[in-house]
């Protein structure tokens, strides 16, 4: 099964009660995921997700941060949605949940302020960059009914 999609159109939930994602998302504990291999800069890549009803994925345990890097093309690369465009020192999710103290990127930088995640052989790991780089990118949302907690 191919996990990159090259475009996404707008597709009814499914009603199979496995997790209520939209058709071609991935479920993984609650929440829903999809994997666009459009190379876009981040707040190109954080509108697209908004016409679908999400965001840029944000991260909030090791299980969700193993599921979207093991879902990455090998040796690849993809926007997530945190930021620290408002504050250098304070990074944000941009769907507006909590920024938890374990998913710390590198050291906040001047210029990179938009964080990715990627599966280097050698470097797997949150990267903060420049947020007009053009990379693929991982859309996350909560199935309908669902909240953060």
């Amino acid at each position: 099964m191919n996990k990159w999609q090259d475009y996404v159109t707008p597709s009814p939930y499914n009603d199979t009660g496995e997790n209520n994602c939209p058709f071609d998302w991935q479920g993984y504990d609650l929440r829903c995921f999809i994997f666009i291999d459009i190379p876009m800069a981040w707040i190109d890549a954080e509108n697209y997700c908004i016409q679908y009803g999400a965001n840029l994925a944000s991260i909030h345990n090791q299980g969700e941060y193993d599921f979207i890097q093991e879902s990455l093309m090998t040796d690849g690369q993809a926007w997530i949605g945190g930021n620290n465009a408002v504050r250098t020192s304070a990074w944000l999710w941009s769907d507006g949940s909590d920024f938890d103290g374990n998913w710390v990127p590198p050291k906040p930088s001047r210029w990179r302020r938009c964080l990715a995640i990627s599966r280097w052989s050698d470097y797997p790991d949150l990267n903060n960059w420049y947020c007009e780089k053009e990379l693929p990118f991982v859309c996350g949302t909560r199935p309908p009914g669902s909240f953060y907690m």
